[in-house]
């Protein structure tokens, strides 16, 4: 993830960006929090008044246009193993999708159960004998 759709005070991606004083992007209630305890900008020191922040409207349409990207690719997938479920159905019966190389290696014949997810790895197995 781009480390500009994130605020650097909760590292979290923005929901309300703001622009402070010292011309950086922040999550509106982290901003606002870190002011009142310590008064200065986290990045440059320099002085901040909650009176000063601004809606950065920019910040807040790249991300929402990154979440629905990103469900957008959800829902490819989930509709790429749907599709790939009735191909198993005509006789194959394992599939292991490997994430970081877009490989898919199917197995023919065997008896599969369940759904497990490794962190490199997708295995998709359906309770089917051919």
């Amino acid at each position: 993830m781009n480390d500009s759709l994130t605020c650097p005070i909760t590292f979290d991606l923005f929901r309300d960006p703001v622009v402070a004083e010292d011309g950086h992007t922040y999550e509106r209630e982290a901003i606002i929090n870190w002011i009142r305890e310590k008064g200065t900008s986290p990045i440059t020191r320099e002085p901040l008044t909650t009176e000063s922040l601004r809606p950065n409207y920019t910040v807040k349409k790249v991300v929402d246009e990154f979440k629905a990207t990103k469900r957008s690719k959800n829902v490819k997938q989930r509709s790429t193993f749907t599709d790939l479920k009735h191909t198993l159905l005509q006789g194959q019966d394992e599939l292991a999708v490997c994430k970081p190389m877009n490989r898919i290696k199917v197995h023919h014949f065997h008896f599969c159960a369940g759904f497990v997810e490794f962190p490199q790895k997708i295995y998709i197995k359906l309770n089917y004998r051919t």
